[in-house]
């Protein structure tokens, strides 16, 4: 991962966190938050939020952990998970 520890790229994403991060020309915001008991992680593309785009949804599910690994696993990244793909994706500041 460009500019981020992987492992604390998980760490935050499993709180809920605010992230933005840039791959290739797109810029996109991850966010996520309990309620009900169950726990929402979301992704948007920054400058599409309204269109159809594979990097615009959300996952809830009551385990917090499955959710988590659903974003991760998701073959989004040019084919590829997350994980697969990390190197070329790059957690930034805020936009």
């Amino acid at each position: 991962m460009i500019n981020g520890d992987i492992d604390m790229f998980i760490d935050t994403i499993h709180f809920g966190e605010d992230i933005s991060l840039l791959y290739g020309d797109k810029r996109l915001f991850i966010d996520g938050w309990c309620e009900d008991n169950k726990y929402t992680l979301r992704m948007i593309d920054y400058d599409n939020p309204d269109e159809k785009s594979i990097y615009n949804f959300e996952i809830t599910n009551e385990d917090r952990e499955k959710v988590v690994n659903e974003f991760l696993e998701k073959k989004i990244w040019n084919g590829k998970s997350f994980l697969e793909e990390a190197k070329n994706i790059e957690w930034t500041d805020s936009f």
